[in-house]
């Protein structure tokens, strides 16, 4: 009985059609992990290619030995029909499945920031300004996007972007789901600005540690940039903790710079392990500035917060106590004293 010999060509014809096989399957994952035009723009081409080298593939297993050319009949129904065949059909449904969708905003604002559309208003005029402060005495700005005026939106936005404090970066939040597409647009390019406005500070900021590393200012400076850009409301909880880390490590370096007896520098670090729910570390930092300072306000404030979250309610009174000798002039500081003290809790 003889053996037949390895056909290393139907070896080769089988990796093929695998080959093809698997990068359809790569095409696949690409378009379920984007699910937006630019994935499907790239699983048709993967999928074209996969195509072409799985019907090169079956079209060899039509050869005959003495013709070593392929079919042509057998390479055109193999190029065809995994096209429009098993792997086709998964194709025509993502097509109509993406071609039907709601355009989402995300496909709206790439196609508006790769044309670098500006703004029509980039900067608030007094007077649109004064009209709209005038608007929200008489109802709040989230309701400004509840209604059609156009113009008054821009202006609500613009003005938004002036004031830049988290209730505005929330507005503006908000006006991303705004009907009107340039009304998405205009939000959408203002928060982008914010966010650029921030790493530009960042880099200034870099730029002077690396001009002058000894300097504990400037550390001090990039640690406060970080915390502001994490109380914004740009960023997710994430990032924030990603940036909170680092300005940790700014404000840790600046009090290293200075012999580790700056009582703001301590508050501050201990409000940033506040912001991290980490709150026996904040309780040690706070602890330490009222040791170097008997009358910061800041850290029997944020001692007294820290004090309530570890449920010390005792001492949160005794905080509060000793925030009502020092006269705080801040109407909703006295609020929250008065308030403390009427309560009658006992110490922990």
């Amino acid at each position: 009985m003889h053996k037949r010999p390895f056909d290393i060509r139907k070896l080769l014809q089988l990796l093929t059609v695998f080959l093809g096989i698997l990068l359809e399957a790569i095409g696949i994952i690409v378009l379920y992990r984007d699910n937006s035009f630019q994935g499907l723009r790239v699983y048709i081409l993967v999928h074209l290619m996969a195509s072409f080298i799985v019907a090169m593939g079956f079209s060899t297993f039509g050869m005959e030995n003495r013709d070593k050319r392929p079919n042509l009949f057998i390479l055109i129904i193999c190029v065809t029909i995994p096209i429009l065949g098993p792997f086709g059909v998964y194709l025509p449904v993502i097509l109509h499945k993406t071609l039907l969708r709601k355009k989402g905003l995300v496909d709206e604002i790439e196609k508006a920031m790769k044309t670098e559309m500006t703004p029509v208003y980039s900067l608030p005029s007094p007077n649109l300004t004064q009209f709209i402060v005038e608007e929200m005495e008489l109802q709040p700005m989230v309701d400004i996007f509840h209604g059609q005026d156009s113009e008054l939106k821009r202006g609500a936005i613009d003005l938004a972007k002036v004031m830049r404090d988290p209730s505005a970066i929330n507005t503006l939040k908000k006006a991303l789901n705004d009907p009107n597409l340039e009304i998405k647009i205009f939000a959408a390019q203002t928060l982008s600005t914010l966010e650029k406005d921030f790493f530009k500070n960042i880099e200034w900021a870099r730029d002077q540690i690396h001009q002058a590393p000894s300097d504990a200012q400037g550390y001090k400076r990039l640690a406060e940039i970080y915390v502001r850009y994490c109380e914004s409301g740009l960023i997710d909880k994430a990032l924030e903790e990603y940036y909170l880390g680092l300005a940790l490590m700014g404000f840790k370096k600046c009090l290293s710079l200075m012999g580790d007896r700056d009582a703001d520098l301590l508050t501050k670090i201990g409000r940033v392990y506040m912001k991290l729910e980490n709150y026996l570390d904040a309780l040690t930092y706070l602890k330490a500035a009222i040791n170097q300072d008997r009358t910061n306000l800041e850290a029997y404030l944020a001692k007294a917060e820290v004090d309530y979250c570890l449920r010390k309610f005792g001492d949160t009174v005794k905080d509060f106590k000793i925030i009502k000798d020092m006269n705080p002039t801040d109407s909703k500081v006295i609020a929250l004293t008065e308030w403390w003290l009427g309560r009658d809790i006992e110490s922990s």
